[in-house]
């Protein structure tokens, strides 16, 4: 199948830690309440605790519940940089399938310059063959441009064909 540049993945940019506060909800009569929440866009396990009282009793509960994707981008970047820094920023990509993938993976940087081979390029990337349930780090090698915020978009994505449906992750930081 071919490379589908015009495919929509949702780009992950909410990591707030904290995924959810109630501090107060109404049971119903066998004691039981209903929450509904949309997580965050942390891939990682969150830990869920309840604890319900009234006059007589209390209880408490705990579980955790674990957020992933299929194919999940984990960067590994510095934490600041300063103007005209050169920094390798290393992506880890996993494949939690059960199928060998072919991904297609890419960086997009404002105010910072992408150091590869064809000067003044706004987004690069690598193609990748993924085993099953393995991951591998990704390298791009990057230059500060300007003092002030800079961002940088991950992405990547299988090619879309039509025995499979097309996979991917986005991240924005």
């Amino acid at each position: 199948g071919a490379y589908d540049l015009g495919q929509k993945i949702n780009v992950r940019s909410n990591f707030n830690r904290l995924a959810c506060w109630t501090p107060s909800s109404v049971t119903d009569s066998s004691g039981r309440v209903s929450i509904e929440i949309k997580l965050p866009d942390n891939l990682t396990r969150y830990r869920v605790w309840a604890l319900a009282t009234n006059d007589k009793q209390y209880g408490f509960g705990e579980m955790s519940l674990t957020v992933q994707l299929p194919i999940m981008i984990r960067p590994s970047l510095p934490r600041f940089l300063n103007y005209g820094d050169t920094a390798y920023f290393s992506v880890i990509l996993q494949n939690q399938t059960d199928l060998s993938l072919q991904l297609h993976t890419g960086l997009k940087a404002t105010n910072a310059k992408l150091l590869t081979a064809q000067a003044n390029r706004p987004a690069f990337g690598y193609s990748i063959v993924l085993p099953p349930n393995k991951r591998a780090a990704i390298t791009f090698p990057i230059e500060t441009v300007h003092a002030g915020t800079a961002r940088f978009q991950f992405i990547v994505n299988t090619p879309r064909n039509k025995a499979s449906p097309s996979l991917g992750d986005a991240i924005e930081i």
